[in-house]
């Protein structure tokens, strides 16, 4: 799951918005432990570097 998780993030082209959205759609219910990925990408103060 994290793995689907990380690809999903930053290798499927897809905005931080749009990942954030299908990781919370998708995963989350697969897996409580994404939420710590959600949080630290919804409350990041200097962004991603993909």
């Amino acid at each position: 799951m994290l793995r689907q998780a990380y690809v999903t993030i930053f290798r499927s082209g897809l905005t931080t918005v749009q990942a954030l959205k299908i990781l919370q759609e998708d995963l989350l219910p697969k897996e409580p432990k994404i939420q710590l990925l959600i949080d630290s990408l919804q409350y990041s103060k200097r962004g991603v570097v993909r």
